[in-house]
This record gives structure tokens, sequence and C-alpha cells, in this order.
């Protein structure tokens, strides 16, 4: 899971430190954790390679099905890049 380009991956830990979904706020929790991991990727707080779906599910307690949606919609904003068996991975940006 590791990014080419930095040597770095982020662990399901750091994924659930940096996103907290909350049910008690409504909306879907997609919504939230795409916000969430959006918010990271634009102020430069992630580095690498995002946990597979699976990983970060069962961090955030969330469904795996969640997790797909929120990291489908990063692949629509360009944010991410999403390939079969390989965890999503954040495209080298330049400065926002």
């Amino acid at each position: 899971m590791k990014d080419p380009l930095s040597g770095k991956s982020m662990e399901p830990v750091e994924l659930a430190a940096l996103v907290r979904p909350d049910r008690g706020l409504g909306g879907p929790l997609a919504i939230q954790i795409y916000r969430g991991l959006l918010d990271a990727i634009r102020a430069g707080e992630l580095a690498g390679s995002l946990p597979s779906s699976r990983a970060a599910a069962a961090a955030l307690a969330v469904s795996r099905n969640t997790v797909l949606s929120a990291y489908k919609l990063l692949r629509a904003e360009g944010a991410v890049t999403i390939r079969a068996m390989v965890a999503p991975a954040r495209p080298s940006l330049g400065p926002a």
C-alpha cells in the first residue's frame, strides 16, 4: 500500500484519526468520509496511499460499501486514482 513517490502509506488508524463519521449528524456517512478525506488531501495531510476499502471500513466502523462510495467520489473529483486490488493513491498535485 505504499505510494511509490513518497514511500508512505496510510494506516487505518491514521485514517480514523483524520476522518470521524458521525451518525448523529444525519446525511450519508459516505459524504462525511469523502469531505473529510478531500479536506485532508487539499491540506496536504495525506502523502501516500489510502487504506484498502476493507481496512478503512473496519477502522471507521462503517460498511465497506460506504467507504467505496466515498472513494468513488474522491476519484470523480480527481483526488485519488483507484485500481483493482491496489489501495487508492493520491496523485501528485501541485500547490492548490
